[in-house]
């Protein structure tokens, strides 16, 4: 009986197996070895704690995830600080000589670019603008683009009485002159240039501003309204053509400009014919349209492709009081168009960056695409700019022009 427990205990614990047996013991002290807790070892053999059992998931990998976690964090930290740390305050260099400004602006790793040579009575080699403005946060290594003066030089004014003043603001404005329009009733053409402010002759210098005094009625005017613009303040944004195309946006606006001072309104222009780069972009061209006091504001520019002819458009939403008018302008615009026997069309746009500016009801007219044949030779015709200038003249003159004045 004492060999049969010893065998059964043995069988039912094969881990203590190992163990070398003392002497045979009784039914009840196998019992109590096995299935009772002993004084000396304070648990049952039952209690005792077994083996571990290896993990399922090797211990390295919490710890390789935990590194690469960390490293993760400190490179996109460290790439957001660099960034942050490489945007610096653009230093101002407005009215610094080039060469210290390029001084000024190397201190911050930046590089001086030309956009422009603007004759001035500033003196010559002073910058005039830039762009960023200072203060403004840029990355080092960028460029600070910079209208340069061209300073001035003393010539006889020339005698344009007589001549158009499309034709006299271009040979003046070229010459570095500032012109100022005024309309008088006469019986001469409309836009013949009557009078000058200094007069023929006179030496003056760059940067001077001439007074020309144009004529507001004459033969022919019945295709243009006998209308006074007095009191009414339009900028016109000629956008930027693809270079080797005539520059059909800016003498379009061009012609109306000397239509309307002709009637005695006045014309702020967002772009000249000497901006070019930095300084025809819509970033400049909309801070210069944002400092105009605009009754209403007209833009000119050239599809790459699409449909072809022209088409006025107005914003798509805004403020009630700019929405609705910009959808009457617009409207006149397309129709006055057609009226003059071109193909147009009034649609919306979403936005418009330089008009907006404005704060004032605006239409951009699109000339025509690039991808259209017809239209890339009206592009370079002068006699079709004109008949689009003289038929947003109209437009613009039936809706704020007043009907059978006289300047």
């Amino acid at each position: 009986m004492q060999n049969t427990y010893l065998l059964l205990a043995t069988q039912r614990f094969p881990y203590r197996a190992s163990y070398t047996l003392g002497p045979i013991m009784t039914e009840s002290e196998i019992t109590s070895n096995f299935f009772e807790s002993s004084p000396g070892d304070g648990a049952s053999l039952l209690d005792r704690p077994r083996s571990p059992r290896p993990s399922f998931i090797p211990r390295w990998l919490p710890i390789a995830l935990g590194v690469s976690i960390a490293v993760i964090v400190l490179v996109v930290g460290g790439a957001m600080y660099a960034n942050r740390v490489s945007l610096v305050a653009v230093p101002k260099i407005v009215g610094y000589e080039l060469a210290v400004a390029q001084t000024r602006a190397s201190a911050g790793r930046f590089e001086v670019v030309i956009a422009e040579r603007r004759f001035s009575a500033i003196p010559a080699g002073t910058i005039i603008e830039q762009s960023p403005a200072a203060g403004s946060k840029l990355r080092r290594g960028k460029a600070i683009s910079v209208v340069v003066s061209g300073g001035t030089e003393e010539f006889a004014m020339p005698d344009i009485t007589g001549s158009g003043l499309l034709q006299a603001r271009g040979l003046l404005e070229r010459k570095g002159l500032e012109i100022r329009v005024e309309a008088e009733s006469s019986d001469q053409p409309s836009g013949t240039v009557l009078a000058t402010n200094p007069s023929p002759g006179v030496m003056i210098r760059t940067g001077e501003i001439v007074h020309i005094t144009v004529a507001s009625q004459g033969p022919g005017v019945s295709t243009l309204l006998p209308l006074n613009l007095q009191g009414v303040a339009i900028t016109i944004d000629p956008a930027v053509v693809p270079q080797g195309q005539s520059d059909v946006s800016l003498e379009v606006a061009r012609k109306l400009r000397s239509l309307i001072e002709a009637s005695g309104g006045t014309v702020a222009v967002t772009r000249s014919l000497t901006d070019s780069g930095t300084a025809a972009s819509d970033v400049v061209r909309a801070r210069r349209a944002q400092a105009t006091s605009a009754t209403v504001a007209v833009g000119f520019d050239v599809a790459q492709g699409g449909q072809k002819g022209l088409a006025a458009m107005y914003p798509l939403t805004g403020p009630t009081v700019i929405l609705e008018p910009s959808r009457t302008l617009a409207s006149a615009i397309a129709t006055a168009l057609l009226k003059g026997g071109m193909s147009a069309s009034a649609s919306t746009t979403q936005t418009d960056t330089v008009l907006m500016a404005t704060k004032a009801p605006w239409s951009r007219v699109q000339l025509g695409s690039m991808s259209a044949p017809e239209d890339v030779r009206n592009f370079s015709d002068s006699r079709w700019g004109d008949d689009v200038a003289r038929s947003i003249y109209r437009a613009i003159a039936e809706i704020y022009g007043v009907k059978g004045a006289k300047p």
